[in-house]
């Protein structure tokens, strides 16, 4: 089984903006404007939603500028970059080259998440862009001469920032990174000699003179609280070199409630974040409909994928959410249309479980799925049978889902308006949903039936094991499906 979501592996970054495919490429280029317009040390936050693409987004934006600096040999030894010239192509055509150009920019992207069982944010930010640099450079040597001159070289300077830090040398750093009973903070000594050392480092390590260094720091809103709140608080009162700019991606939301786990609940975090951000951007959602293109549940043509796409827009999925609920589609329901289509009404008198399986397949079980998606807790209240009025997204959308057939289902005449029929199919499927997900209504041995539709104790079973993910993988054919 294959994931549906794409990786942000280069290859996939360069192939998603070469295409297109996610309509940002017109974001990418106006925001690689913005950060080639900053002056002085700059901080933004790109605000978005959980699964609105903000990885991708900036690795994509991270790719493009090294493609478009890869020219200069000074960065070249620092990325090592192949050249792409078609994702060059595409975006030199959507903005003045010469006027990014004019503004070289060095990019390092730092995941928060992945680092938050160090101890020291600030040594640890310290520590990536330190790697930046290959093992060959000349200022990873003790010393530097050029003619009767010694130069301040990397080592030394990381050496006093490390000291000041955590007053270890080189050799002791990743002890003192394992040991959980460190506590650097109490290490830190001077900070204006701190603050001092931190603008040589910046000044040795970038190239031109002219050079910015484009940070981007994602997956704040995931770390740990205190992880959180020192890289803040370290960036802001140490990073502080005209020549760095910070990119957060990050959903705001999410940041606030981890600052209110630190500093209590009580703790006004909105007005706490605005100190360490100069810019708040937010970042639009891709093009979700180009996406579906792409992203459909059988035939696009089916009433099952109109079903489905309605689902996306009550539950207002994002991207990411779109992904998987495509993926949880394919491997709990086999019955898509081609295979409902065997069980239009006539074809129940004789095969009633399957036929009953089909529907409940077809409408409940996407539904489910998607509160699976949404919200665990509702989603265990729907098949618990504990909340009715969850259907009411179906019934809300039922009149324009397959309705003559489902007259038929439930034995309602075609020939009469759904306002006259409405409150007759809205209780039936209320009686089936209990039927269904409540224990209360069906014992072992006994039946029920509405219109066509025969539920027993063990096509209830089977389709609840099938909502389990459980039941075995969907082996539908692909080439009918995508």
């Amino acid at each position: 089984m294959k994931s549906l979501d794409k990786q942000p592996t280069d290859a996939n970054l360069d192939e998603v903006a070469q295409n297109d495919v996610l309509d940002r490429n017109f974001f990418i280029s106006n925001f690689i404007r913005l950060l080639a317009s900053i002056e002085g040390n700059y901080s933004i936050a790109l605000d978005g939603r959980w699964g609105a693409g903000k990885t991708f987004f900036v690795k994509q934006t991270e790719r493009v500028i090294r493609q478009l600096f890869r020219y200069k040999k000074e960065f070249n030894q620092y990325y090592k970059v192949e050249a792409n010239l078609d994702l060059c192509k595409v975006f030199e055509k959507l903005f003045n080259m010469d006027e990014v150009k004019s503004h070289p920019m060095m990019t390092l992207y730092y995941d928060a998440w992945q680092h938050d069982n160090q101890q020291d944010a600030l040594l640890s930010l310290v520590f990536e862009i330190v790697k930046l640099l290959p093992s060959d450079d000349p200022r990873l040597k003790t010393e530097l001469s050029t003619g009767q001159k010694i130069q301040k070289t990397i080592v030394p300077i990381a050496q006093g920032i490390l000291n000041h830090l955590i007053g270890l040398d080189l050799k002791a750093i990743q002890a003192e990174f394992n040991d959980p009973k460190s506590d650097i903070l109490l290490k830190i000594r001077d900070q204006e000699n701190l603050n001092s050392l931190l603008n040589d480092f910046f000044k040795n390590i970038l190239p031109i003179d002219n050079t910015r260094l484009v940070i981007f720091i994602d997956e704040l809103d995931r770390c740990k609280p205190d992880y959180a709140v020192q890289l803040l608080e370290r960036i802001k009162h140490y990073m502080i070199s005209d020549r760095i700019t910070f990119v957060f991606s990050v959903n705001l939301h999410q940041l606030q409630h981890t600052i209110k786990r630190f500093y209590g609940d009580d703790f006004e975090a909105t007005s706490y974040l605005d100190r360490f951000f100069n810019l708040h951007i937010n970042l639009p959602s891709p093009d979700l409909f180009k996406r579906r293109e792409t992203l459909i549940f059988g035939p696009k043509e089916s009433i099952f994928n109109e079903w489905c796409q309605k689902i996306i827009d009550e539950f207002h999925f994002e991207n990411r959410e779109i992904i998987h609920f495509k993926q949880l589609i394919k491997q709990t329901i086999y019955t898509y249309d081609s295979y409902f289509r065997q069980y239009k009404s006539h074809a129940f008198e004789h095969d009633k479980v399957a036929g009953t399986l089909a529907f409940l397949n077809f409408y409940f079980a996407p539904l489910a799925l998607a509160y699976l998606i949404k919200d665990i807790n509702l989603y265990y209240e729907f098949i618990d049978g504990k909340n009715e009025q969850l259907i009411d997204i179906l019934l809300k959308h039922i009149s324009s889902i397959a309705l003559d057939h489902i007259y038929e289902i439930f034995n309602q005449d075609k020939n009469w308006s759904y306002s006259a029929v409405e409150s007759t199919i809205k209780e039936s499927f209320y009686k089936l949903y209990k039927l269904v997900f409540s224990d209360i209504y069906i014992l072992t041995g006994e039946s029920s039936e509405i219109g066509k539709l025969f539920i027993n104790g063990e096509i209830k079973q089977e389709f609840i094991n099938q909502l389990s993910l459980l039941n075995g993988i969907n082996d539908y054919q692909s080439s009918d499906q995508e």
